[in-house]
């Protein structure tokens, strides 16, 4: 079913193509740990997007095809465990350019301002991506994604991971990923249930930064530097010296990050702690 949607993208193995699985999320060594009690976080993002001739690609559709289907099913752990001596990443582009990490600090600030900044991001968070294939337009110049595949992931993946992982707060990146999360979470959790806090940002590429969140809002009154030490403030100094996935010759870690997409993480903080706010309003009313 998967291989006959448009623009779905298969491994090239051998001059044929080899089937690319979903996969199961990243979880943090500690995401199960007493520390995350009351505070797991769940990030969805949109498609993973390869290209059929990448070289991790091709390896994960021959060890699905023909291996053991460890590494190709559990391709965001394995990758995650491979790189973080060198540059941490786990497959899912605004992870691995450190943007979701400093979102999910953010929300662990949020919740809890007097340990957040002690133990690692990474260790405490689970991520993944809410369509678990990649796609790209007919001349496999430019990705694009496949609606369907966001309501069938649900269906086949995001469901049973939601259930397993039992995250207190889902962070949903963009505002696809939201609507399918919160359509399907009302639709299927039934009275009484545990229901996750969905918590929305926007979708951290540097193309919506840059077009949205380059610049000061005019009714910010503190100086970017303070700004910068503030988002800061909620990582651990070894997460904020951690080298990140980039295109720059330059080594760029978390800090650097921050430093350059401050107006973005100044705004998430704002909208975060207002929702965070209402949901809190909502509880006390109920």
């Amino acid at each position: 079913m998967v291989s006959s949607w448009p623009g779905v993208v298969n491994a090239r193995v051998d001059g044929g193509t080899g089937f690319l699985p979903g996969y199961v999320p990243f979880i943090g060594v500690d995401y199960f740990s007493g520390r995350t009690r009351g505070r797991r976080i769940l990030a969805y993002a949109m498609s993973q997007n390869l290209r059929g001739n990448e070289q991790f690609a091709v390896r994960w559709a021959q060890d699905f095809q023909s291996g053991a289907g460890v590494e190709a099913l559990d391709r965001q752990n394995c990758h995650y465990s491979a790189t973080r001596s060198r540059c941490i990443g786990i497959m899912m582009y605004p992870f691995d350019t450190g943007h979701v990490p400093i979102l999910c600090a953010i929300v662990r600030y949020l919740l809890d301002e007097t340990k957040a900044n002690e133990s690692s991001i990474y260790s405490e968070i689970s991520a993944t991506n809410l369509s678990k294939f990649s796609f790209r337009t007919a001349d496999y110049r430019l990705t694009q994604d496949y609606g369907k595949s966001f309501w069938c992931c649900w269906d086949w993946f995001s469901r049973v991971e939601i259930e397993v992982l039992e995250p207190n707060y889902i962070l949903c990146c963009g505002k696809r990923v939201s609507r399918v999360v919160r359509t399907k979470i009302q639709e299927e959790l039934k009275d009484g249930a545990r229901v996750p806090v969905l918590l929305d940002v926007a979708f951290p590429s540097l193309r919506v930064i840059n077009k949205w969140y380059r610049k000061q809002k005019e009714n910010e009154v503190s100086s970017k530097d303070e700004c910068i030490a503030r988002i800061m403030a909620m990582l651990s100094q070894d997460d904020l010296n951690l080298r990140i996935k980039c295109k720059s010759s330059k080594d760029v870690t978390l800090k650097d990050v921050i430093a350059r997409d401050i107006w973005y993480f100044v705004s998430m903080h704002e909208s975060l702690r207002d929702q965070l706010k209402r949901t809190a309003a909502a509880e006390l009313v109920c």
